[in-house]
């Protein structure tokens, strides 16, 4: 009896690794497609139906002259071919992971959701730094807030000051230059 609570229990842990590592590659694809909604957008702001590597100028010819458009990618074809083949080969684990379940291989079942488990945990960190890197680089600007004292406070007060003595002298002209009242 206790041989098989003790299958159950390992069977169990398997099944919360594999449900963790899903939770993981849903989570990771989910960031890919964000990203690549956000950023991967024609000059008019559709999205991209292609990836092929063109111009500006290209693009907005495509636009208007053929009708579709295309963008190049923010980050190399390499790096989402890989994250592809990398999925691949986790369907590969997941289904070679319910063959031994299948087949009661229970040990050698949970080496590998451990396997899956660690592997998709450092590709989703892997991915959220290749995607926070891109979103940096494909920044336009950087806002900056400067506080500074000295020099330009002072510079403050003096042109404050001359404010003043510009309306000073307006109004005293203004008031020594019109007629007296009668």
């Amino acid at each position: 009896m206790s041989q098989m609570l003790q299958d159950v229990a390992l069977r169990n842990t398997i099944y919360a690794r594999v449900d963790s590592a899903l939770r993981r590659i849903r989570e990771t694809s989910e960031a890919v497609q964000n990203f690549a909604s956000e950023y991967l957008k024609t000059p008019l702001g559709e999205p991209v139906k292609d990836k092929k590597n063109k111009t500006k100028t290209e693009l907005w010819v495509e636009k208007f002259y053929k009708k579709t458009t295309t963008l190049p990618e923010p980050f190399p074809h390499e790096l989402v071919e890989r994250l592809e083949k990398y999925l691949d080969s986790v369907e590969e684990q997941l289904v070679d992971l319910s063959s031994l379940l299948y087949d009661h291989k229970l040990y050698d079942a949970h080496l590998n959701s451990s396997e899956i488990l660690q592997t998709t945990m450092f590709t989703q960190q892997y991915v959220e730094h290749v995607l926070e890197t891109e979103r940096e680089n494909m920044r336009c600007c950087k806002i900056e807030y400067k506080y500074t004292v000295g020099v330009k406070s002072y510079q403050t007060l003096v042109y404050g000051g001359i404010l003043i003595a510009g309306f000073l002298v307006y109004f005293l002209v203004i008031f020594f230059s019109s007629p007296p009242a009668r």
